[in-house]
């Protein structure tokens, strides 16, 4: 039986559960959403980032009036298909997100890869499998709410978007490039 939220509870717009890792032979870290959290009527904004062990989130994400949902450096390998019907939710990170992320230039060999695991990187031109499941978790869920602006891609070292990159690196699937094009690199 679940317990009452306390004015507290009722009241969280943001939460920031970043870097929950497990450390040390044997430890996780944080492995699925605490469902305490689905119960947060008000909940904006939910930082994720940074666990590497969090590989699923529960369908019933939906249901919160998320605007901003940041994903990157986390373990997610797909996203709820019921995201598609959120109202509110705007921002989606997943940059460095190693399953969900856009592709980046190799930093010592300057090649064009995709991440695809978390520790090994696919050059591009490899990876048509890789990329059409992610394509298939990412472009309904952006034709789907015309609102949200998916960031995916970066410079590994730095985190800023490369100088030149359309709509500053964040992707939409009408804003004219693929999420695989080399401008966003």
């Amino acid at each position: 039986m679940a317990l009452p939220l306390t004015r507290l509870g009722e009241s969280l717009r943001e939460i920031h559960l970043d870097g929950y890792n497990g450390t040390g032979a044997g430890k996780t870290g944080l492995t699925r959403l605490p469902e305490c959290l689905l119960r947060l009527p008000h909940l904006q904004h939910l930082n994720l980032s940074c666990n590497f062990d969090l590989e699923s989130l529960p369908d019933d994400i939906a249901q919160l009036p998320l605007v901003v949902l940041n994903l990157s450096w986390s373990g997610v390998r797909t996203l709820p298909a019921s995201l598609q019907t959120s109202t509110t939710l705007r921002v989606l990170d997943v940059w460095q997100c190693n399953w969900l992320c856009g592709p980046s230039r190799h930093p010592r060999t300057g090649e064009i890869i995709l991440q695809a695991g978390p520790r090994w990187d696919v050059k591009i031109a490899d990876a048509t499998d890789e990329i059409a499941r992610r394509d298939a978790v990412l472009r309904p869920l952006s034709l789907a709410l015309p609102e949200l602006r998916i960031r995916m891609h970066g410079d590994e070292s730095t985190g800023m978007t490369p100088k030149g990159a359309p709509c500053g690196g964040w992707w939409h699937a009408r804003c004219g490039h693929d999420w695989t094009d080399p401008v966003f690199v």
